[in-house]
């Protein structure tokens, strides 16, 4: 919507769409949550690891690695982010 300056008034326009969220059932969508809960798991495995008085690196490589690839399949599944 327009005002009389010709400007967008922010005040009435929709609420931009989170990727993730399925407005019309209401909750996130499945597979996103479930790359959000798997991507936090690993960051808890990978935090217990790293406070070990030793921690395996290769164990510490591979949990980075897993999560990162967790982070770029989220990444790629919510395109709205990208352009951010």
């Amino acid at each position: 919507m327009r005002d009389e300056g010709g400007s967008t008034s922010l005040a009435t326009a929709d609420p931009p769409i989170e990727p993730w969220f399925d407005r019309e059932e209401g909750h996130m969508r499945p597979r996103l949550y479930r790359l959000f809960e798997l991507h936090q798991r690993i960051d808890e495995a990978l935090r217990r690891e790293l406070k070990l008085r030793w921690p395996d690196p290769f164990r510490v490589s591979t949990l980075k690695k897993k999560k990162l690839r967790v982070k770029d399949r989220i990444f790629r599944l919510t395109p709205q982010l990208q352009s951010a």
